[in-house]
């Protein structure tokens, strides 16, 4: 598979490098979306930061044990208990 084509010119080597792929000899292998800023790309795969995934680490997802559903939570509260309140409809 042919990554670019490479230019060796004086007075500069250039490649146009096709798809995904960069670098001064179109070696390096591109992460989609340059994984959103939540991630590192290692040859050519995101390796998500906790709770993102995806191909390009652009989906937040938590674990749903840890969602309080039916509960307020209080962003300005400082004390844990007093945070998380009962909700009412």
């Amino acid at each position: 598979m042919q990554r670019g084509v490479c230019v060796e010119d004086f007075p500069v080597h250039q490649c146009h490098c096709f798809g995904r792929y960069s670098g001064y000899t179109c070696n390096e292998l591109l992460c989609l979306n340059a994984c959103s800023g939540r991630g590192v790309c290692v040859n050519g795969m995101c390796q998500c930061e906790l709770g993102f995934h995806g191909d390009d680490c652009s989906i937040f997802m938590i674990e749903f044990e840890n969602q309080n559903f039916g509960e307020f939570v209080d962003p300005t509260a400082t004390d844990a208990t007093a945070a998380t309140t009962a909700a009412t409809v």
